[in-house]
């Protein structure tokens, strides 16, 4: 359950988020979307290798930063 990109985390709110590469050891500046994709796919790989076969539902938190939320 979110928030994944919490509106309310000092890095996000200052816009200042960036990814180490592994393969190359260098920073990479990402937006919003580009950060929950890596999140995701951090995710996939972890439970992937540990053979989770739960089905994992996404819950938005209202301060998710990149998505909208349909409710207060």
């Amino acid at each position: 359950m979110g928030p994944f990109l919490d509106g309310n985390n000092e890095d996000i709110a200052r816009a200042d988020i960036c990814y180490q590469d592994p393969s190359t050891n260098e920073l990479e500046f990402l937006d919003y979307d580009e950060l929950f994709q890596q999140l995701l796919t951090y995710l996939h790989k972890e439970l992937t290798a540990a053979r989770v076969t739960t089905k994992v539902v996404l819950i938005p938190s209202a301060r998710e930063i990149n998505h909208i939320s349909p409710l207060p």
